[in-house]
């Protein structure tokens, strides 16, 4: 479960700072 909560957790902040690299 850590395993896949921290892999989520990494997707998530993936996304978000692609959304910021597009909005800067």
């Amino acid at each position: 479960v850590t395993l896949i909560a921290r892999r989520v957790k990494d997707v998530l902040a993936g996304i978000e700072g692609m959304k910021a690299t597009t909005i800067s």
